[in-house]
């Protein structure tokens, strides 16, 4: 069975929900560091797709997996106590689909598929909340929702370290689904990880 990760999977950055202490006010964003503006400099992604099924006595299993860093990027972005303002975005990425095919544990087939993606000149704001010292609660349309497949969350977030002038926001998504084929239950599950790569201005 072939499975290609939908395009959306691996199309943006993705920020994922975080579990971090409460408060958010001017002073504590400024001490942060993560106030101000930044270059985007760049976007690394993982992500992996496994469904799983049995039909006539078989246990089946497909795994695909793919990875990127962008390229051509431009852009900036800036934080403030309120706000996450993205201006210009842009950026390209080309990765392949690398997917496994077993039977019973066993081997049975492998394949790539290419994708690309261009984005070109993208521009948000999205109300931006800091939590803690060290992760941002973002709600609002932005490049950085947390996106798999068709499913979109308007509210997440990141954990952010800042060494010298550069700023890297650490994030991760998972889904579970069960979907019915005819007489077969299929189990999916959906990972993401990113590294989005920031320079103070």
């Amino acid at each position: 069975m072939r499975v290609v990760i939908n395009f959306l999977l691996t199309l943006i950055t993705i920020l994922a929900f975080f579990s971090c202490k409460k408060g958010d006010t001017s002073s504590s964003f400024s001490a942060s560091g993560v106030g101000g503006n930044w270059k985007f400099i760049s976007i690394s992604v993982h992500t992996q797709r496994t469904i799983q099924w049995t039909y006539d006595g078989s246990a089946f299993r497909s795994i695909s997996n793919s990875d990127y860093t962008s390229t051509n990027d431009s852009g900036k972005v800036t934080f403030t106590s309120g706000a996450m303002i993205e201006t210009g975005i842009s950026y390209k990425a080309y990765w392949n689909f690398y997917t496994y095919d077993y039977i019973n544990n066993q081997l049975t087939d492998s394949l790539s598929d290419p994708d690309f993606a261009n984005i070109s000149q993208f521009s948000s704001t999205s109300f931006s909340k800091l939590v803690g010292l060290d992760s941002l609660y973002i709600t609002g349309q932005s490049l950085f929702s947390t996106k798999i497949g068709p499913f979109t969350s308007a509210s997440y977030g990141a954990k952010f370290t800042i060494n010298g002038s550069t700023l890297m926001m650490t994030s991760s998504a998972v889904r579970d689904t069960v979907i019915n084929i005819g007489n077969m239950v299929t189990a999916q599950h959906d990972s993401l990880s990113a590294v989005t790569t920031l320079e103070k201005e």
